[in-house]
């Protein structure tokens, strides 16, 4: 009789040996095409015969990757593996297969395929598994590692990540970007933000120009009858011009004998002209009316300590600008004087004219917010975070907010004409002094931007987090941009482990 060993190694001995002999081409096979792991054994439940864990846990088939001894002409099998991991993300479009990555450092930002699952921590000699001894380093961009409309079940395990420091004006840097997304899962990963870009400062408000001085107005004059000197009616001194229009008024002329002289005109902006004197001697006009002063224009709001995402943008906490002052009124001219009519008839003297009203003062312009460092973000996404490390740098400072440009002055008004002596103007009234410009308005001063946030996990839309065992560490947020003393600072960035994630 043939005992039962011999059966099993006999050669052709019947049904045992075969059986035993697919078991141990499955389990080679198995064996062959897998990655060990030094986390967990191949599980074989001898009593029905299945293997329940072949492959420790990791996909059974994969495109293997090994910065060192790899390259991208390979067929990224663990004898010839790929040399980045773009590449073997760009191979499993087609087949969903997963990606095994050897240990070292690896440089350029991947996004993630639908479905292709990404593992690290591998020794790309035996590819044996152990994360923690065979660190797996992607040091990208701004972004250094994007998954964005992921809907099947994507696994990312065992990298680092790092994001570069941003240099541009208010550049924020994330290691994780997660948008629109359900079904991932990071399991033993370490996400490092880099640093924040500074925003800038706004520009300083130029100042309003002032108005000019009215002109003076002319001496007065004897026009009388047969044997009395003739001379014209003297004009009224000339409006004070301004570079923004707003020209005072005219001086008035003055009356003849018994004539009263005219009101001055109105400056523009509405201040009133003087009016004139009375008739038959020494009515003297009345000064114009001054300009209005200009309003103030208003200061820019300061930026916040969080900037908002957009249509898959973050947008820093800027300020904003602060808004122009108005114009000053033009002054209203002097009222001429009276007419005389002492022997003979004569023209007083005409009034001076209205100053310029000044310019207002332009705005200083916003400072700009400082960039945030955000370990990772997640919008519109479900994901489970298990295991991981999420540090977060520093955030940039914001830009200080400019400073207002000062209203220009008003000019003076003009003086009345000169007294036009005893033999010619004789009891005739003296022109008034023009009313000065008003002042010009000062601008606004712009509002500082708000610093830079530092917060390792930032959330926002419709989001649920599943988060286990996982680290999360906060950097030193920017500083809020100064601003005049009129004006608004933007505040000082928000330095948090997670904003708006819901969790406790």
């Amino acid at each position: 009789m043939v005992s039962e060993d011999k059966l099993m190694w006999t050669a052709g001995k019947g049904v045992g040996y075969h059986s035993f002999t697919v078991r141990i081409l499955i389990t080679a096979l198995l064996l062959f095409g897998c990655a060990k792991s030094e986390e967990a054994g191949i599980d074989i439940d001898g009593g029905d015969g299945k293997i329940d864990d072949p492959c420790n846990g990791l996909p059974c088939e994969a495109y293997y990757v090994d910065g060192t001894s790899g390259s991208d002409a390979n067929i990224g099998s663990a004898d010839s593996p790929f040399a980045t991991v773009i590449t073997a993300l760009e191979r499993s479009r087609s087949n969903s297969r997963a990606i095994f990555v050897a240990k070292g450092n690896y440089e350029g930002s991947i996004e993630l395929v639908n479905g292709v699952s990404v593992y690290g921590g591998f020794n790309g000699d035996d590819w044996t598994r152990d994360v923690d001894k065979n660190r797996t380093v992607i040091t990208g961009g701004l972004r250094a590692l994007k998954a964005v409309n992921i809907s099947k079940e994507t696994v990312v395990d065992g990298l680092e990540i790092k994001s570069s420091d941003a240099d541009e004006e208010s550049e924020s840097t994330f290691a994780g970007w997660i948008e629109d997304s359900q079904g991932l899962v990071l399991r033993n990963m370490k996400f490092r933000a880099g640093v924040g870009a500074a925003g800038i400062a706004g520009e300083n408000g130029n100042s309003g120009a002032a108005g000019s001085a009215g002109f003076q107005g002319n001496p007065g004059c004897e026009d009388g009858g047969l044997f009395c000197s003739k001379c014209s009616r003297p004009v009224g001194g000339r409006s004070g011009p301004s570079q923004c229009a707003m020209h005072g008024g005219a001086g008035g002329q003055p009356g003849n004998g018994s004539g009263a002289g005219l009101r001055g005109l109105t400056g523009v902006g509405g201040a009133l002209g003087g009016n004139g004197g009375h008739g038959s001697g020494n009515g003297h006009g009345s000064v114009g009316s001054p300009g209005a002063n200009g309003q103030n224009g208003n200061s820019g709001t300061a930026g916040m300590e969080v900037g908002t995402i957009v249509e898959g943008e973050y947008l820093p906490s800027h300020g904003t600008n602060g808004t122009s002052g108005t114009d000053g009124g033009g002054g209203g001219g002097g009222g001429g004087g009276g007419g005389g009519n002492d022997s003979c008839n004569s023209y007083g003297s005409s009034g001076g004219g209205g100053g310029g009203g000044g310019c207002a003062g332009q705005p200083g312009t916003a400072g700009t917010g400082g960039g945030a460092s955000i370990a990772l973000a997640v919008i519109n996404s479900d994901v489970s975070i298990e295991a991981c490390e999420l540090t977060s740098s520093l955030g940039g400072n914001g830009g200080a907010g400019g400073n207002p440009g000062i209203g220009g002055t008003g000019g003076n008004g003009g003086a009345g004409g000169n007294y036009g002596g005893s033999g010619q103007q004789d009891d005739g009234g003296n022109g008034a002094r023009g009313g000065s410009g008003g002042l010009g308005g000062n601008g606004g001063a712009g509002g500082g931007g708000g610093g830079g946030p530092s917060i390792a996990l930032f959330c926002t839309g419709d989001v649920s987090i599943d988060l286990s065992s996982t680290d999360l560490q906060k950097g030193e947020a920017g500083i809020g941009g100064a601003a005049h003393a009129s004006g608004n600072a933007g505040a000082d960035g928000l330095s948090a482990q997670s904003y708006n994630c819901g969790l406790l």
